[in-house]
């Protein structure tokens, strides 16, 4: 849950020209070792959030990946 906060302040701030700080690290851990990757966070035409770490998958890494539906209304997003 907090990793959903995480992308939906920093995507929200973005949208709104506040600071949103730098981008959001993956925190897959591939062989034990930390993913390079940043996520790229974007809202879809339907005001869906998708996000994925790009590093993840050229590597064929799915599973760092994913779309937050009905987010209007938690924690005070609007």
């Amino acid at each position: 849950m907090k990793k959903l906060a995480e992308i939906i302040t920093w995507i929200t701030s973005r949208d709104r020209g506040l600071p949103a700080g730098e981008a959001l690290k993956c925190r897959r851990r591939p062989k034990r070792k930390p993913c390079e990757g940043t996520l790229k966070i974007q809202f879809e035409i339907d005001d869906r959030i998708h996000w994925f770490c790009p590093e993840c998958t050229l590597k064929g890494i799915n599973e760092e990946e994913g779309l937050i539906n009905g987010w209007h209304g938690l924690m005070g997003y609007e």
